[in-house]
């Protein structure tokens, strides 16, 4: 099964985003008909005041994804800008698509393993993207370079992660991401961790975090 979805996948790493609704202690959301709902990691909350109007902005940039729910410091919500923080994501097209963990699995690591998926879609194509959406939604420039790459698979996920910069009007905020892609209840679900870095190397202990909110996630009754 071939999804080719490179060009929502890296979309998706890019920008941040908040949605879900918060009731005792869970986010719950859904993915086309399947509902789904998971607590935040510790430490982190749902995004209220400046970083919710943040969040907000960034989401509306990513026009292949839908944002399910979006986690930042609970201690950090009169920030504008943010540099810590979780995002769960699908990809728009495919929410109404029924896929097992392995297949898409097997699916992803067939797609990672054209060099091309990095080079090109990974980095290239979707800085630039990325680059003319936030530059139109915020009215300055803003320029987005990346360094992402595939970082394999276990039983659970398929890895990506790396290094995203962005800059504006004299300011430069570099970010180490890492991602976890997975299905769900027959749903593929795309979790990422974003941290404050400049080298590849910081995205090796994201990867864990990523694992464990993905796997976290459970398919409400």
């Amino acid at each position: 099964m071939r999804f080719g979805m490179q060009a929502a996948i890296a979309a998706a790493m890019l920008v941040a985003g908040q949605a879900g609704a918060q009731t005792a202690g869970k986010v719950s959301f859904s993915v086309g008909s399947v509902a789904m709902e998971v607590a935040p990691p510790a430490g982190f909350c749902v995004p209220t005041g400046m970083a919710q109007a943040a969040a907000k902005m960034a989401e509306a940039a990513d026009k292949e994804n839908a944002t399910l729910a979006s986690f930042y410091p609970c201690d950090r919500m009169s920030q504008a800008r943010n540099s810590d923080y979780f995002l769960i994501k699908s990809i728009k097209t495919l929410v109404d698509v029924t896929v097992e963990r392995e297949e898409l699995l097997k699916a992803l690591t067939a797609e990672m393993s054209n060099p091309n998926f990095s080079v090109e879609n990974l980095s290239t194509k979707a800085g630039q993207d990325s680059s003319k959406a936030l530059s139109d939604l915020s009215g300055t420039d803003v320029k987005v370079t990346t360094d992402i790459r595939p970082l394999g698979r276990d039983t659970d996920c398929a890895y990506m992660g790396g290094v995203v910069v962005a800059a504006s009007a004299g300011t430069t905020v570099s970010l180490n991401v890492a991602g976890c892609l997975t299905a769900i209840g027959g749903r593929m679900v795309m979790v990422y961790r974003y941290t404050a870095g400049t080298k590849m190397s910081g995205t090796q202990p994201l990867l864990p975090q990523v694992r464990k909110l993905a796997m976290a996630i459970q398919v409400k009754k």
